[in-house]
């Protein structure tokens, strides 16, 4: 069993603060409130954990079980990793990079929608959710950049999923340094 929940994050106070909603959240546990120059963000914990914050000259939080270890245990690396993960996402952007592949595929970049010409009869527009900031070079590199984890993880997979990698050719949609396992084709008898 992982003993990640347990390991404490250390933050710096002058950059970040900690705070908890005082009302519950849809689950009936608290809301930790991420608050830094770059904004607010907001992670709706389980009632099964709870956060303990000490401030002294650099803050630490840990997260505990509250009640049986059992039933909260399995929750403590998911939300520790998730509040480290708003955490750094605070200070920096996490970035998501993708690269096209083939012949004439070629993305560019409008305002807020990505439009990608990927081999189909029109081309794909992708609307990019906000918070979330895209740049394109070359045609076929394009950056998928945020501050929360989650959404640039799940945005570069929405963009993927619009033409994966083909196994024969390799041609689609792929993370930078991707490793497509190819197929080998039909040969002529």
């Amino acid at each position: 069993m992982s003993r990640i929940g347990y390991n404490p994050i250390q933050y710096n106070p002058a950059e970040i603060s900690l705070a908890l909603a005082p009302e519950k959240n849809n689950w009936g546990g608290k809301t930790v409130i991420v608050t830094a120059k770059t904004g607010e963000f907001r992670l709706e914990m389980r009632p099964e954990v709870e956060l303990n914050l000490e401030v002294q000259g650099t803050a630490t939080f840990s997260i505990a079980p509250k009640h049986s270890p059992k039933e909260s245990k399995k929750f403590l690396g998911l939300y520790r990793t998730l509040l480290a993960n708003k955490i750094q996402g605070a200070l920096k952007k996490f970035v998501k990079e993708l690269e096209i592949v083939g012949i004439g595929y070629k993305a560019e970049l409008q305002g807020d929608k990505l439009k990608l010409n990927i081999g189909y009869t029109t081309p794909q527009v992708y609307n990019l959710p906000t918070g979330i900031e895209a740049k394109v070079t070359d045609q076929v590199f394009i950056a998928i950049s945020g501050h929360d984890k989650e959404v640039v993880g799940e945005t570069a997979a929405q963009i993927r999923r619009i033409r994966k990698p083909e196994p024969y050719k390799g041609k689609g949609i792929r993370y930078k340094n991707e490793v497509i396992k190819r197929k080998a084709g039909k040969t002529a008898a």
